[in-house]
C-alpha cells in the first residue's frame, strides 16, 4: 500500500504560517500588536526600495532613515534565551520576552534575513494576509483567485460571447430534437 504524498512546503513557508494565521486575527484597534504590524510592512518598504530602485543616491538616504525608524521601535523588543532539557538528553533553546506577539516579529526579522519578506502580502481580494508560495501569487485562495478572474472585464466579454453562441446553438436544436422525437 503507498502512504499518501507529503505536502510540499515552500521555503519560507514553515516560518510565515504561523505568522500569516497571526496576522489574519481580529485584533482591538488600540492593540500593541498593530505596532508589529506597522513593523512588518515598514521593512516591506524599506526591502521594496533596496530591491526596485534606480536612483541608488535617493533610495539609499530614505533607507537610511526608515532603518532607523525601525531599529528605534525595535529597542523596545527585549528577549533573552532559555536552556531546556529535551528527550535523549538534548538541550533545546527558547526565546522568551515580556510581549506576547515578540515571536512574530522575530519570524517576520527571519523572513526579511532570508530574503522571503516580500512573499509575505495581502490578498488583492479579501485583503487578509498570505505567504506568497511564487512570486506572482497575489490572492490567498481558490475563492478569490475566482473573483478575481471573474471580475476582469476581458473574462467576462469572452464569457458572455461564449454563452450567446452557447444558447444561440441550443434554441437551433432543441426544435431539431423535438421533431424528430
Amino acid at each position: 500500500m503507498n502512504p499518501l504524498p507529503t505536502k510540499r512546503i515552500y521555503c519560507g513557508e514553515d516560518i510565515a504560517r504561523p505568522l500569516v494565521v497571526w496576522l489574519n486575527k481580529k485584533r482591538r484597534t488600540n492593540s500593541p500588536e498593530w505596532k508589529v504590524i506597522w513593523l512588518i510592512e515598514q521593512l516591506q518598504t524599506v526591502v521594496m526600495l533596496h530591491e526596485t530602485s534606480n536612483d541608488r543616491s535617493y533610495s539609499v538616504d530614505l533607507q537610511r532613515t526608515e532603518v532607523a525608524l525601525i531599529n528605534k521601535e525595535l529597542r523596545r523588543y527585549v528577549f533573552w534565551l532559555s536552556v531546556t532539557l529535551q528527550e535523549g538528553g538534548k538541550i533545546g533553546i527558547i526565546r522568551k520576552s515580556r510581549l506576547d506577539h515578540f515571536e512574530f516579529l522575530y519570524a517576520a526579522l527571519c523572513l526579511a534575513g532570508n530574503g522571503y519578506l516580500l512573499r509575505l502580502r495581502r490578498c488583492n481580494q479579501c485583503q487578509r494576509w498570505l505567504f506568497a508560495r511564487f512570486s506572482t501569487q497575489t490572492v490567498c485562495s481558490k475563492v478569490c483567485r475566482q473573483k478575481k478572474h471573474r471580475a476582469n472585464p476581458t473574462v467576462r466579454l469572452r464569457r458572455s460571447e461564449y454563452m450567446r453562441n452557447y444558447m444561440r446553438e441550443r434554441r437551433r436544436v432543441l426544435p431539431a430534437k423535438r421533431e424528430k422525437g
